[in-house]
């Protein structure tokens, strides 16, 4: 089975050669529907973690991002809990928001929470899928 590192093309930077992450594909969720499941994230999950549990594999983790063009593993996915609370004292230690900002500290988990819900292939696709990159990325 491809995975990231094979499959994504590599470029030369500053002498060293590295994974283009920035080659765009468009994955429309719409379109592509009948291949993934949704998957709420719980408490700790990383995309390792969803890739672990759904592919035996932790090398999957970059189709987790791609497919819910989520690119920033700190602010694209849900903090767990406990970093989210300290996260929100830590708003209000600074002054940013006021403790007795209910209104705005709820839309802070609430925004949080919607983070929870991404999208995987599912396993009966996951090689169709890497086929279908591999060809887009050979063009």
């Amino acid at each position: 089975m491809k995975y990231f590192h094979d499959i994504l093309q590599t470029i030369n930077y500053d002498g060293n050669t590295i994974i283009d992450i920035f080659k765009k594909i468009n994955f429309n969720i719409e379109e592509n529907s009948k291949y993934l499941i949704e998957y709420i994230m719980k408490d700790g999950d990383t995309p390792e973690s969803i890739s672990y549990e759904l592919y035996e594999t932790t090398d999957m983790w970059w189709t987790i991002l791609l497919i819910n063009q989520k690119f920033d593993r700190f602010f694209d996915f849900p903090l767990p809990q406990k970093q989210l609370e300290e996260y929100i004292q830590l708003l209000i230690d600074d002054g940013i928001i006021e403790q007795s900002d209910t209104t705005e500290i709820n839309n802070i988990r609430s925004l949080n929470n919607k983070k929870r819900q991404i999208y995987i292939i599912d396993r009966k696709f996951i090689r169709k899928f890497l086929y279908q990159i591999k060809e887009l990325l050979e063009e």
